[in-house]
């Protein structure tokens, strides 16, 4: 009778053990969908912030191709004053005067070179934002559902 009630009891428990054994497969066939899910989100997110950046560095590539060529044609502009002023056909006051006047532009430009700079320092700012986010979201929410599957294995 004794040995009927044990193996009845490691009967009991095996089914047990079975039961739970099967939840756990349905809770990790869940994880598994959430998974997929969380991992195409996070793709999603660090492919939106390569999108940003390269639009940002596509335009500030144009921006500065066009500053050169502003620069090319204002070096152009002070080279034949300074032609004109070594020939006399300018006076020293002037060619001086439109000389300064001309670096200020350079220099003072609003979109200036520093512009440039901290347009492409807020983009890569961004970018890691976006990858940040998407590192952190994953596992956050992942850590979340093993939580929720020993909670319910626990119960």
């Amino acid at each position: 009778m004794r040995e009927a009630r044990k193996a009845h009891s490691t009967k009991e428990m095996a089914d047990l053990l079975l039961s739970n054994l099967e939840k756990l497969k349905a809770e990790v066939t869940v994880i598994e969908a959430r998974y997929n899910i969380l991992d195409a989100d996070y793709t999603e997110i660090c492919e939106d912030a390569i999108l940003k950046i390269n639009a940002l560095k596509a335009d500030l590539e144009e921006e500065l191709e066009t500053k050169a060529a502003e620069l090319e044609v204002c070096k152009s502009e002070m080279s034949n004053m300074e032609a004109r002023f070594k020939l006399g056909l300018i006076p020293a006051e002037t060619y001086l005067n439109q000389a300064n006047a001309a670096n200020k532009d350079i220099t003072a430009a609003p979109g200036g070179l520093q512009s440039i700079i901290d347009k492409v320092a807020n983009g890569i700012e961004l970018g890691l934002d976006k990858i940040g986010d998407g590192i952190t979201f994953l596992p956050e929410k992942m850590s979340d559902m093993f939580a929720a599957i020993f909670k319910a294995v626990n119960q």
